[in-house]
This record gives structure tokens, C-alpha cells and sequence, in this order.
């Protein structure tokens, strides 16, 4: 099968509120709509878990400038992007805007994004005209599956598609906290790699600028 049509395939199914296992530019996870109640649920029920917020992968440089609420944190997010720290190994938290109705964020004020440097979700974000939700892929407290051929034996039965590429599981990505009206960031997560040490480095720079 043609690759645009296996990619057409796989976001019509996550259209009709499929969930799917596919690749990103770091792990393998469980994606689908971020308005796909039904989708969301089936995650959750996966994963052995109460609902809890999920990632947003999305490629689209005009819709992420729509995913958060304050000023500073735009200005921070087209930083990254004009630094090339963007598209990259970083997930980005910070206040959501108010037009934001995700049922997996009903009861917090934060959202977390991350522009992957993928070419599979770049297609797929411009096919649905959507980010998509990613979360890894494993039962709540238990480790994460390493291979491809573990994800399949385990999930293959539970989940409507996988979608596979030519390599394994990756190292997760790098996560901060922006806080707008401190005009600092958190390091919530440091996977401890060469890339996110770089990362750091370009984030305090790209602070300083923009406070």
C-alpha cells in the first residue's frame, strides 16, 4: 500500500473516533481527536486511569498560536520556533486559552504542546485540520513497552489501528512549564539527553529575551 494512502486510512479512522497507535518524533503512543469523547474514554479505560490531561501534537504554526492564554507565552512559543528549538523534542505547558473545551482538560487551567519534527503527524495534523492527542503507551504506573513488537503483541486486539514505521521506541521529550506572570519556566521533566541539555541552553536565552 501507497503511503499517502495507508496515512489516508489512518485519519480516517481517527475522523470517525478511532484510536490508533502511531510513531512521533519520540515515543510511540496512543493518539486520537482531542474532541473525540469516545476516543478519550477508551484511552483512559486502557490505561487503567481516572481522566487525566493528555499531550497535543500539532504542526500547524497558526493553530498553536491559538492553544495558549497569555501573551508571554506565545511570544516564548514563536521564540522556539524562530530558534529552531521548535519543531523538536519539547513539550510546552502552559495557561490554556478560554476557548479551549477539551473534555481531558475540563478541570485545569494549563494545556501541554509539542510541534514535532515528524513527518507522519505533520500530514496527519494537516488531513484532520487538527492536532492530535498523544500519551504513551502503557497501563497507568506500570513502564512503558520498548519495542514495536511488544506495542503489537500487547495492544494490536485493543485499538483500531498501529501504525508502524521502520524504527523502535525513541527517548521522551523534554517538558517545561511556562509561568506568564512570573516570566520564568519549570523543568517538569529532563530525559538527561544530549538534545535536551541543548534544548535547556536555548530556552534561558529565549527567557531572558522575552521578559
Amino acid at each position: 500500500m501507497k503511503l499517502k494512502s495507508k496515512i489516508d486510512k489512518l485519519a480516517q479512522i481517527i475522523k470517525n473516533d478511532g484510536l490508533v497507535i502511531i510513531p512521533t518524533d519520540t515515543i510511540y503512543g496512543f493518539s486520537c481527536l482531542p474532541t473525540s469523547n469516545i476516543a478519550i474514554d477508551r484511552i483512559n479505560d486502557l490505561k487503567q486511569r481516572a481522566n487525566k490531561p493528555f499531550i497535543i501534537l500539532d504542526t500547524d504554526e497558526w493553530r498553536l498560536r491559538s492553544y495558549f492564554k497569555y501573551a508571554f507565552a506565545d511570544k516564548v512559543m514563536r521564540e522556539l520556533i524562530d530558534d529552531k528549538v521548535w519543531p523538536g523534542k519539547l513539550t510546552v505547558i502552559a495557561d490554556k486559552c478560554g476557548k479551549i473545551d477539551y473534555s481531558f482538560l475540563s478541570n485545569i487551567d494549563t494545556i501541554a504542546i509539542r510541534y514535532p519534527d515528524n513527518e507522519l503527524i505533520r500530514v496527519l495534523n494537516t488531513e484532520l485540520e487538527s492536532g492530535i492527542v498523544s500519551t504513551s503507551i502503557n497501563v497507568s504506573g506500570e513502564t512503558e513497552l520498548s519495542t514495536i513488537t511488544e506495542i503489537k503483541n500487547a495492544w494490536k486486539d485493543k485499538i483500531d489501528k498501529i501504525y508502524e514505521d521502520s524504527r523502535e521506541n525513541g527517548n521522551s521529550s523534554l517538558i517545561i512549564k511556562i509561568n506568564s506572570h512570573e516570566k520564568k519556566i519549570e523543568v517538569i521533566r529532563d530525559p538527561k539527553t544530549a538534545g535536551s541539555k541543548e534544548i535547556l541552553l536555548k530556552l534561558d536565552k529565549i527567557i531572558k529575551r522575552c521578559q
